[in-house]
């Protein structure tokens, strides 16, 4: 399945409003198909608040986008009781709807054979014994998804294991799994923590968080509305087959260096027990007589990428990440490292994670 991209609104007054319609000019650029609505509402803002909604919705179809409106208490006030008749939400311009409290499982079942919207219900509801039921039941999962938390306030968001606990249980089930991404660089007023499905990603560049989440599996994303658009474009262009890991050389003058390092995109061959990511021994592969050697005398940090040189005899040649740091040693040429930031990566790649290099300038 190829990952799907969105962006998640909180509308609350006017300047939210605003802001919404801006941000789906910017995102109608990039290759983001959907709009994830979440309404609060007090009883002084429902009459303009319904105006807003329905003014979304219209921008949104005019760009052709999908809607997904979170049903919960604050929009059936707003709404009425409208949003439980889903031929006429289809023909609003909604595609989807997010039923964040709805645990009835023969309900859920019934409706999602509806021909017009794409059900999502909250993950809560998650386990072998449920879906099991749901299917003795005849569920059509094609037209479900999960929606893992939004956590909007710190600790409400859950753990990596619970993720991949999840997405497990999921394994034979033709629905998915969506998650939110935070913007750390501009918390929303209403929700001044943040979203963040990963209570770990919390605060967590929305890039690498992005990369973590696709590492673990997860290939819907719905990312926070108010991230700039060129951070947008950097996730937007991020691919989805292989991990970007961008990194500084030790020398920039090291022709040998860039020509191993950005001549393609690499496989790992194994993983050992010392936290060594091995690419394998490319000194034939790149048709290298002789590596001699750079050795300096500065330990080997986490995230340092090396080469062992013609010191190293047999192994002369093999290309490695270090995940701990090690000792100094002079059979050893560090030629680059890892960015502080992707760091955190190497935790979450595994020997079938195709790497990308790429420099940061």
């Amino acid at each position: 399945m190829d990952i799907i991209k969105g962006l998640f609104f909180i509308l609350y007054d006017n300047e939210s409003f605003e802001s919404i319609l801006q941000q789906i000019e910017i995102v109608n650029n990039f290759n983001y198909n959907r709009i994830f609505l979440r309404v609060i509402e007090g009883m002084e803002r429902k009459e303009y608040l319904k105006g807003y909604i329905y003014r979304i919705i219209q921008k949104v179809k005019e760009k052709k986008l999908d809607l997904i409106l979170q049903v919960d208490e604050d929009c059936l006030n707003i709404m009425d009781e409208s949003v439980y008749n889903l031929k006429d939400l289809y023909l609003t311009g909604v595609s989807g709807i997010f039923y964040k409290e709805l645990s009835n499982i023969e309900q859920i079942c019934e409706i999602s054979y509806n021909d017009y919207i794409h059900i999502f219900v909250g993950w809560e509801i998650l386990n072998e014994k449920t879906l099991k039921y749901m299917g003795e039941k005849g569920a059509n999962f094609r037209n479900l998804s999960f929606v893992l938390p939004q956590g909007v306030r710190v600790f409400s968001g859950i753990s990596v294991d619970e993720v991949i606990n999840t997405l497990e249980i999921l394994k034979g089930y033709s629905s998915n799994i969506c998650a939110f991404l935070d913007d750390e660089n501009g918390k929303n007023r209403v929700i001044p923590d943040g979203i963040s499905t990963v209570e770990e990603l919390r605060g967590k560049n929305s890039l690498v968080s992005y990369k973590i989440l696709n590492l673990l599996g997860i290939r819907k994303f719905f990312i926070h509305g108010t991230i700039g658009s060129e951070q947008l474009k950097k996730i937007n262009d991020a691919s989805e087959s292989y991990c970007e890991v961008r990194i500084r050389l030790f020398n920039n003058n090291d022709e040998l260096a860039k020509k191993i390092l950005f001549s393609k995109i690499r496989r790992i061959t194994s993983v050992n027990r010392c936290g060594v990511i091995s690419f394998g021994n490319i000194k034939k592969q790149m048709g290298l007589s002789k590596i001699e050697s750079s050795y300096k005398d500065s330990c080997i940090n986490i995230g340092d990428i090396t080469i062992d040189n013609c010191l190293y005899g047999i192994n002369e040649g093999e290309l490695n990440i270090y995940t701990r740091n090690s000792d100094r040693d002079e059979r050893i040429n560090k030629i680059a490292s890892i960015i502080e930031e992707d760091v955190c990566l190497l935790s979450y790649i595994t020997q079938e994670t195709l790497i990308k290099f790429v420099l940061e300038n």
